[in-house]
């Protein structure tokens, strides 16, 4: 039985791994190897002539809270095609501040820096450092700036110093009309004082300025239920580590406006003798509004009390009675009657 061969090839650059590869398919293509399960030993040493190895950037800020010992410092990771990068914190100075250990997954490197010691800002406000990435045993090498501002303790919580519980808007209200302006303050210095904006569950009617804290109408308020009040709850926030927040609310009713005048329906209308006697019923009058704001009807006679409305009978709907005794002689063309429907809109 024929021997499996074993072939082996070095090279010196990626380019060799490539040609190495195309010379074992030739041969298998040629009939030398008898079997497929060949054993082909690539030697590829990466030359460094031209340095891959790199930082997405060559400056990065980062944060560390005062106080805190193992505190985790943000940086960022290199990249390499030939070899996993090594990393190292530059000066020695420094890297007595952070320790410096690599996580390792696959063919990346991924560098976890902490601090070594609990910082103080009254010694030191920021640090920087720069940290090193060699592969090839440092023969390919790329830097970059690392500054590491300290911030306090984020002892404090914002405070809002205006609210604003109950407020009516007329839904034909102007886009980017100011609902309410809300203020919170946070006694943290730095970061930790500033505070941030927003609503928890927002709707698609306001927008909450994150920055200002200025409430404005984000769309239309037509159409809105003014039965139905809208419940916002506003959120501030600081940008400590970690944040703290807090909440108030506000309730905005929505005011319908008034449109649309009501309108008088006749119903029914019967005609009646001189004799007829008092209740007898002459028309039934209904009213409507589509503003659904209808308060009531009055009735003017003009030198007459013969006529008078009956009470509500639901829906806005009115009896007209006789009320007293009908006078031919004095009315030969008739009684003139003047109803006035009046709504409680604004």
């Amino acid at each position: 039985q024929a021997r499996t061969p074993r072939c082996i090839l070095n090279g010196t650059s990626t380019t060799d791994y490539i040609q190495a590869l195309q010379t074992f398919y030739c041969l298998l293509l040629s009939g030398q190897f008898r079997s497929l399960s060949a054993a082909v030993v690539i030697n590829v040493v990466p030359s460094f002539s031209s340095c891959d190895v790199r930082f997405p950037q060559y400056f990065y800020s980062s944060v560390a809270v005062e106080g805190l010992s193992h505190t985790p410092v943000d940086v960022p990771v290199a990249s390499s095609l030939l070899a996993r990068p090594s990393y190292l914190i530059l000066p020695v100075a420094s890297a007595n501040k952070f320790n410096l250990q690599t996580y390792v997954v696959r063919c990346d490197a991924y560098p976890i820096i902490v601090t070594s010691q609990p910082l103080n800002r009254t010694q030191w406000s920021a640090e920087r450092f720069t940290l090193s990435a060699t592969v090839g045993g440092g023969a390919c090498a790329a830097y970059c700036n690392v500054s590491v501002q300290v911030i306090g303790t984020n002892s404090h919580a914002p405070v809002f110093t205006t609210t604003a519980s109950n407020v009516h808007m007329r839904e034909d209200v102007a886009l980017g009309t100011v609902v309410a302006r809300f203020l919170a303050t946070d006694l943290d210095a730095g970061i930790n004082g500033q505070v941030l904006y927003w609503l928890a569950s927002p709707p698609v009617n306001f927008y909450l300025n994150p920055y200002s804290g200025s409430l404005t109408v984000g769309l239309s308020l037509y159409n809105s239920s003014s039965t139905q009040p809208v419940v916002l709850t506003v959120m501030a926030s600081d940008l400590g580590y970690p944040p703290q927040a807090t909440r108030t609310s506000i309730t905005i009713f929505i005011d319908s406006v008034n449109k649309s005048p009501p309108v008088i329906h006749v119903l029914s209308n019967v005609s009646i003798t001189e004799g007829a006697p008092t209740g007898t019923r002459f028309a039934t009058i209904q009213v409507t509004d589509k503003d659904s704001n209808v308060t009531g009807l009055s009735l003017s006679t003009f030198d007459c009390n013969c006529f008078q409305l009956s009470t509500d009978l639901g829906n806005h709907t009115y009896n007209i009675i006789v009320s007293g005794p009908l006078d031919v002689n004095s009315f030969p063309t008739g009684y003139t009657l003047t109803l006035l429907a009046y709504d409680n809109g604004s």
